[in-house]
């Protein structure tokens, strides 16, 4: 039995109807994604700089520590010294 015009024509609609609210869906995911992206390219950059940061911090303190141990070393000499004296 062949379908009416009415019955084609209202299967033509829903096929527009259904292909216009895939691209709205489309659309919406493609601009989550797009939010996203951007989200994380700015957070990258801001976890950049605070590692950037605390490196040039340890590193500030590693050189602390080394002068403080030369220091200590050289303390420890000069009384091994005068005991010796």
């Amino acid at each position: 039995m062949a379908s009416s015009p009415a019955t084609a024509t209202g299967g033509v609609h829903s096929a527009l109807a259904a292909d216009a609210q895939q691209r709205e869906a489309l659309k919406a995911m493609r601009a989550s994604m797009a939010r996203m992206s951007e989200f994380l390219a700015t957070f990258q950059q801001s976890a950049m700089k605070k590692l950037e940061r605390a490196e040039a911090k340890v590193v500030a303190l590693e050189r602390k520590m080394e002068h403080v141990e030369a220091q200590l070393a050289t303390v420890r000499r000069q009384a091994q010294q005068n005991g010796g004296q």
